[in-house]
């Protein structure tokens, strides 16, 4: 106790913080690691609240879809694609316009020959060129008349002729008949002619005087012209003679 208060006396009193009796070692732990920081890409997403009430203008921005940026196209891709937009549009050919035909009978040399007889079936054994045909139906034909028959007999262009059957067709079609071609030889031609048409009301001979005086084509012709037939038989000069007609042979 002395020595307490001399050692006060001389160097003065000791702080109570040093007289206090030494505190506890503090444990001191090793610093803990962090872990590692995920990009943002990496980061899990929070969990979503079902519950939870959604802003309108989250709702507009989930509907609208994403606008794309338009994509230029260069005018020569643009020509190529409207090109080939045409090309796959089906084109459809026009139904041919119906032509309205008018006929007028006109006076030609076989105005005479004809008179005012009704002409349905016109028989011509050398059609020839065809223009004998087209001036023939221009007498009797017109458009208050049905159109009449022309029937011609013989090889055409099978045995060289410089008509052929198409010519043929388009020049009676032109002048209002309807063309019938029976293309065989003489013989054949007038039996064919006797067993399918029959009769013609105007017959047309340009043959020579040995076919005439053929008897097998006698009879035929006897079949084929009625009492009401007009025979016409071009003579050595070209005129056209009117023959008379014999009872049809059975």
């Amino acid at each position: 106790m002395a020595l307490t208060k001399l050692w006060n006396a001389v160097f003065g009193k000791r702080p109570s913080a040093e007289l206090a009796p030494l505190a506890e070692p503090v444990a001191v732990s090793a610093p803990a690691i962090a872990a590692p920081v995920k990009p943002s890409s990496e980061r899990t997403p929070a969990p979503v609240n079902p519950n939870a009430p959604v802003s309108a203008k989250a709702l507009v921005s989930a509907k609208a879809p994403e606008k794309s940026a338009p994509i230029k196209l260069s005018k020569a891709k643009t020509k190529s694609r409207q090109k080939a937009a045409v090309e796959q549009i089906p084109v459809v050919a026009p139904e041919p316009a119906t032509v309205l035909r008018m006929f007028r009978r006109k006076n030609n040399a076989w105005t005479k020959l004809i008179g005012s007889r009704t002409v349905n079936i016109v028989l011509d054994l050398n059609v020839q060129d065809g223009s004998r045909a087209v001036e023939l139906l221009e007498a009797i034909v017109d458009s208050n008349s049905p159109a009449p028959k022309y029937v011609a007999i013989g090889m055409f262009e099978l045995a060289g002729e410089k008509l052929t059957v198409r010519q043929f067709h388009q020049k009676v079609r032109s002048a209002g008949g309807q063309p019938v071609v029976i293309p065989m030889p003489l013989v054949e031609g007038l039996r064919r002619l006797s067993q399918t048409v029959g009769t013609a009301d105007l017959i047309l001979l340009d043959l020579t005087e040995q076919q005439i005086a053929d008897p097998i084509v006698a009879r035929l012709l006897q079949r084929i012209a009625s009492k009401d037939s007009l025979v016409l038989r071009r003579d050595a000069k070209d005129r056209w003679q009117a023959m008379a007609t014999q009872s049809r042979a059975a």
